[in-house]
């Protein structure tokens, strides 16, 4: 490569701004489309009418995330968040079923470790203070 250390680093740092730019072009660009809970969810009891939690949920659009898909009739919703510096930006599928409510994550690109896992629990801190409970 480089005749020097500098120009190492140089090489390498631009090759990590290269896949920074690459994966928050993909995760711009990737869209919602769930039929299912994905396999990273978790599960809330609801006392609410299957309508009356989507409406709710649906009014967390706003607070820091957006609807990015809907299907009332399927009790679906899903929420989006945007980039930060710990994500891409991940999807929220929540699924309203009588007397539960499902609330999956699915990042916008492929990411593990930690930070899923606290942003699946602060979703679902939401989802269920959005519920009232």
């Amino acid at each position: 490569m480089g005749d020097s250390m500098g120009e190492s680093i140089l090489y390498g740092a631009l090759i990590g701004v290269a896949v920074v730019v690459v994966f928050a072009i993909i995760g711009m660009m990737r869209k919602a489309n769930f039929t299912e809970p994905p396999r990273r969810h978790s599960t809330l009891k609801t006392a609410l009418s299957p309508a009356e939690a989507v409406a709710k949920i649906k009014g967390m659009a706003g607070k820091g995330y957006a609807i990015a898909q809907e299907d009332a009739a399927k009790g679906m919703v899903v929420l989006a968040d945007s980039m930060s510096l710990m994500s891409f930006g991940n999807f929220y599928p929540i699924f309203v079923r009588q007397g539960e409510v499902v609330v999956g994550i699915s990042p916008k690109v492929p990411q593990y470790g930690p930070v899923v896992g606290s942003k699946l629990k602060k979703i679902t801190d939401a989802v269920q203070a959005a519920l009232g409970g």
